[in-house]
């Protein structure tokens, strides 16, 4: 049987939201290191929890995996964490137990030090993208970023370069056939000399550098940043911005405010643009015929917030009375349903 198109679009919100069986509001933060300890745990601790708070969404925080990296557990949250976690963190059983997250569709975000985590778990490594190797003798230098993909949410904010100063991972590999690489370093901007070597007389020079990326890995998503070295930059505004992006990435959500919304509808198109700067969503629908449609914007918990009726072909919503969060936008057209995904930040 051939279920009519609203009715699939129904279905696959449910599953994204219900039948996955993770909570919807809540995020593991787990910071735990055997060996070297950036100490940034409290900034990120902090950051996060302004982030999520914006967000709709709750966290817990835990240094140790004891009790959290089980099945029951797990499936109370529909992202984890790495904030600079170092070694070997989780035994067998809680590599299992976080193996099934992953493929029951969870989301895994590493920041810095999370490559440099369980070097002797394959999966992990895949998970991830890359190992750390290296990085310059004196640690953090000022290095220019290349911003190579603007439509992700976690670096559509950004022009095309970035400078800012980090600690500059070296990875065993370049990830960039298995993944959609966001961000690069320009090594010439901070290696002093060709053949400079770091940690371990390890060259600095990888050639093709990437520092953040993202991929869909065995049921789940996987998003690596190499930022968040020094809890100095937990109150970096684009880094802070950066990482809200990513949870929004993990979470389903790539279009923003700031980003353009395109689609296709059966009976006609339909293309959604925000307006960043007054925060109101222009709606135009070519070839409509003058049909009527309706505009409904409803909150993760389906609670109806706005609804409009329209004629001409184009519209538009005022969400500058919505609090911060995530919203869906749902454009009815006679039988056809089509559902846009937002954030407001």
């Amino acid at each position: 049987m051939t279920l009519p198109k609203h009715i699939l679009l129904n279905l696959l919100i449910c599953t994204f939201f219900i039948s996955s069986g993770f909570s919807q509001d809540k995020i593991l933060v787990f910071t735990e290191t055997i060996g070297w300890d950036h100490y940034t745990r409290d900034a990120a601790e902090t950051a996060f929890s302004d982030i999520l708070t914006q967000k709709g969404l709750t966290m817990d925080v835990t240094s140790t995996s004891t009790d959290f990296f089980t099945d029951q557990k797990l499936a109370e949250y529909q992202i984890v964490i790495f904030a600079s976690t170092t070694g070997d963190v989780l035994d067998n059983t809680e590599q299992d137990a976080f193996i099934q997250f992953i493929q029951n569709g969870g989301g895994f975000l590493g920041i810095h030090a999370a490559s440099d985590t369980e070097y002797n778990w394959e999966w992990y490594g895949s998970l991830v993208g890359a190992y750390f190797t290296t990085h310059a003798l004196d640690g953090e230098r000022l290095g220019t970023i290349n911003v190579e993909d603007h439509t992700n949410p976690a670096t559509g904010f950004l022009g095309d370069t970035w400078n800012i100063s980090e600690e500059w991972y070296t990875f065993n590999v370049s990830p960039r056939a298995n993944v959609n690489v966001l961000l690069s370093v320009d090594e010439s901007s901070y290696v002093n000399y060709s053949g400079e070597l770091g940690l371990s007389n390890i060259p600095l020079e990888m050639g093709d550098h990437p520092i953040a990326w993202c991929h869909d890995y065995d049921g789940g998503k996987s998003f690596y940043t190499v930022l968040g070295h020094n809890p100095n930059q937990y109150s970096n505004t684009a880094v802070i911005k950066h990482l809200s992006g990513a949870i929004d990435w993990l979470m389903g959500i790539e279009t923003t405010l700031t980003n353009p919304v395109f689609v296709t509808m059966e009976q006609s198109n339909l293309i959604a643009y925000p307006n960043p700067l007054n925060e109101i969503l222009n709606i135009e629908i070519a070839n409509h015929n003058h049909k009527q449609y309706k505009l409904i914007v409803t909150n993760l918990e389906g609670k109806t917030l706005i609804d409009q009726l329209h004629q001409t072909n184009q519209a538009q919503i005022d969400l500058t009375g919505l609090a911060k969060g995530i919203y869906f936008v749902k454009i009815v057209l006679d039988s056809e349903i089509e559902i846009i995904k937002i954030i407001k930040h």
